[in-house]
């Protein structure tokens, strides 16, 4: 979090430290970033994150140009304005229709902010005997399997497509005993259509 900027500030001020204005895809990181920047300022304020439009009649897009997807907007938001507009994460513990919910302003504002960066594993990439040219890392926390997706997308990888008997027991054999045993990896069928895929969009087939 850094103290009020323009929203392009933010963004370069999140450049050089490594990062970017966080990307809010998922209800969950919205509801966990409220509660950590609402202790930071004791009268109501709006983060910016890394959302904008350019004109009323242009749609908000994150700052790696992809389209947004289920919007936590307050009520009367987005706003309608001639200049181009930001959103940010509103913060107050005393108005329950806006606390944790995005508001639209003047790019121009100074507003408070909040960055994200990848997180640098804590443990180490491991090499597996009998598993050419891929490497394994198993975190040190539990997560929801999107947000597990996004963390290895984040330090350079993927969840790990087990696709053949052999990769899954090298697999489980190294790291069967950490935890509880049980590990997301590359594999799903969000859409749904009882087809699983891995995570590079291949579909899953019996292999030996």
């Amino acid at each position: 979090m850094g103290d009020g900027k323009y929203f392009d500030d933010a963004e370069t001020e999140c450049t050089n430290n490594g990062g970017r204005l966080a990307i809010i895809g998922l209800a969950e990181l919205n509801t966990f970033l409220t509660s950590i920047v609402s202790p930071a300022h004791s009268s109501p304020s709006c983060y910016w994150f890394g959302l904008s439009r350019s004109a009323d009649a242009e749609p908000f897009t994150w700052i790696d140009e992809t389209q947004i997807s289920n919007p936590i907007w307050a009520p009367d938001e987005p706003g309608t304005s001639t200049v181009r507009t930001c959103a940010c994460l509103w913060s107050d513990g005393n108005d329950a229709n806006r606390h944790g919910q995005w508001d639209s302003r003047s790019c121009n504002d100074t507003q408070p902010y909040i960055c994200e960066r990848p997180q640098v594993p804590t443990g180490q990439w491991t090499d597996i005997p009998g598993v050419l040219n891929v490497q394994y890392y198993v975190s040190t926390f539990s997560t929801n399997y999107f947000n597990a997706s996004e963390y290895c997308q984040q330090t350079g990888g993927q969840l790990a497509q087990l696709k053949t008997s052999t990769i899954n027991s090298a697999v489980r054999n190294q790291f069967g005993n950490i935890g509880d045993g049980r590990f997301w990896f590359g594999l799903e069928d969000l859409s749904k259509e009882g087809d699983f895929r891995w995570a590079d969009g291949t579909l899953l087939r019996n292999t030996g």
